[in-house]
Formats: C-alpha cells, structure tokens, sequence
C-alpha cells in the first residue's frame, strides 16, 4: 500500500460520486495512476497547463507547409519559397521522390529592397544514375526566396517547403 501524504485544501471540498469539485490543491502530488486529465481548458495564465488543441493550434502557427512546383535548373527556373521579403526564416525543403534532393536553408533580410544572405546549413544531393542534384537558395530585392536546382529535368516535381 503506498505511503500517505497529506493534501491540503483551500476552501470547502465538495465530493459527489467520486467527483471533487470547489476545491484548490496545493502543495500535494496528484498521482492519476496513468489515468488522463481530461476537458483541460486553453490556459490564461503563464503556469496553466496545456490541452492537446491548444497546442497543435499554436504549433500550426509557427511552421507553415506548403508545396511548390520545381522545374529545370538555371536562377530564371526559380521558384518562390516564402512570401516574406525580410526578417530571419529558417526554410526545410525536401524534394519529390525517396533518393531526391533536401536542404535547410537559413535566411536573413533587413531591408526588402537588398540582397539576403542565404545559407544552405545541410544537405543531401539527389542521385540518379551518376547524377547528382542539389538545390540553391537566393533572396533578391523584393521577392521572397528563391529556390533552384542543379539539373534540367532530374527531380522535377512538387518540393514541400516548412519554413520556421
């Protein structure tokens, strides 16, 4: 049998069939016995605990996915991968098929009317055959960045971009 320990309470404790209700418990641990904590609602207050909604909600905000359609292999064949034009973005690419290309770009702009600087931080090439396949990244003046790769027809195809 486990050991006792007190709990201590604010307030009257009203219990109905096994149900706690007016009551605020402090000091104690609450052992749910791998039971789950249910109807948890969106927290107010910095040290409110999470509900599983409110968290995906909050995660869908920070990283958007999109995809994007990449063809050919020169600058003019580049595709936009972010309608940001300045700030700091961090951009995931992964290319159309299983051996195809991937990249993660970090990006950075102060003003839209410049050049960012766009560095690939890793990378993987695509191989097919003895080809290999990179993808590039670059920010001109007042457009998002923009990505091309190395090959003409190679792993053409819809790339997912998750930029944070």
């Amino acid at each position: 049998m486990p050991a006792t320990t007190p709990v201590y309470t604010r307030g009257n404790i009203q219990m109905t069939g096994g149900e706690v209700a007016n009551a605020n418990i402090y000091n104690s641990m609450i052992d749910m016995n791998d039971q789950q904590i249910t109807t948890v609602g969106d927290p107010i207050q910095q040290q409110d605990a999470v509900n599983l909604r409110y968290l995906l909600q909050t995660l869908n905000t920070l990283v958007q996915v999109r995809t994007i359609a990449l063809t050919g292999s020169t600058i003019n064949s580049a595709v936009v991968m972010s309608s940001q034009l300045r700030g700091c973005i961090t951009l995931h690419v992964t290319g159309p098929e299983p051996d195809g290309p991937t990249a993660i770009f970090h990006a950075t702009k102060s003003d839209p009317s410049s050049y960012g600087t766009v560095n690939r931080i890793n990378a993987q090439p695509g191989k097919s055959n003895d080809d290999l396949v990179q993808l590039y990244a670059v920010w001109p003046p007042n457009v998002g960045p923009l990505l091309y790769k190395t090959h003409n027809v190679l792993f053409d195809g819809l790339y997912i971009i998750k930029e944070f």
